[in-house]
């Protein structure tokens, strides 16, 4: 993913200078099983700085909801679970 992307944040944009584990965020989650078959799913990876990936795995949605940074992690998330739907049936 690294080789194939711009290193710069997909909540702010801002550019990201080296890579760490933790800067790869998953939009579905992988925790609990949740999403199994989305876990090595390209398009359901992202970059994130820190702090937002901190954000999306911690923070409230219903908190996140009103930052327009996230829009696009929203957007990108219902597209996922409606692609998890017609390809899994859950």
């Amino acid at each position: 993913i690294a080789e194939k992307r711009e290193w710069s944040c997909f909540v702010t944009g801002e550019k990201l200078w080296e890579l760490k584990n933790t800067q790869f965020s998953h939009i579905l989650e992988k925790a609990l099983n949740k999403y199994p078959k989305m876990k090595y799913y390209e398009p359901n990876i992202v970059l994130m700085s820190d702090w937002a990936h901190q954000r999306w795995t911690f923070a409230p949605r219903s908190e996140l909801k009103k930052d327009p940074l996230f829009d696009k992690v929203f957007e990108l998330e219902a597209q996922l679970k409606e692609k998890y739907k017609q390809l899994y049936g859950k």
